[in-house]
């Protein structure tokens, strides 16, 4: 019986020891985080955000469904298909964007994928037909045949 008693005895005392040292940090973890909250109003092409990223320059950029936005902390720049080619994406709705290790982003797109060339600011499509086409079987038996030489 005595053991018993020991053993919860200890128990209570590592439990005890150990929310004593760890409650203190528990509290040093908070952070204060602000919030600001954006509509079509203050520049963005819409108030319906897909997707948000924020590039390796700073910018924060916001897929909508009526094109691409580009914010600096100040004002909002925008990209839509308005604009002339090459200097807009494919498609208005934008579903994801990533950046590459050159610092160009790539943008997932309604009418496939495009990639933001920073320093030309311009836009490539890479459109469904290019990225998802498969050869056809005739062309995979024409590579097959021996060449006739």
């Amino acid at each position: 019986m005595r053991s018993r008693g020991f053993c919860h005895f200890i128990r209570l005392t590592c439990l005890s020891a150990i929310l004593v040292c760890f409650a203190p940090t528990a509290d040093a973890q908070k952070k204060n985080f602000r919030f600001n909250y954006y509509t079509s109003e203050d520049g963005l092409s819409q108030n319906m955000v897909d997707c948000i990223f924020q590039d390796s320059k700073g910018f924060m950029w916001f897929g909508t469904w009526n094109g691409l936005n580009r914010f600096d902390g100040y004002t909002f720049r925008t990209f839509t298909p308005g604009e002339k080619k090459g200097q807009r994406p494919g498609s208005i709705f934008i579903h994801d964007i990533a950046e590459d290790p050159y610092g160009n982003l790539w943008i997932g797109t309604a009418d496939g994928l495009n990639v933001y060339l920073y320093e030309q600011d311009r836009f490539i499509l890479y459109s469904h037909c290019l990225l998802y086409t498969s050869p056809s079987p005739r062309d995979r038996t024409r590579s097959r045949m021996p060449s006739s030489a």
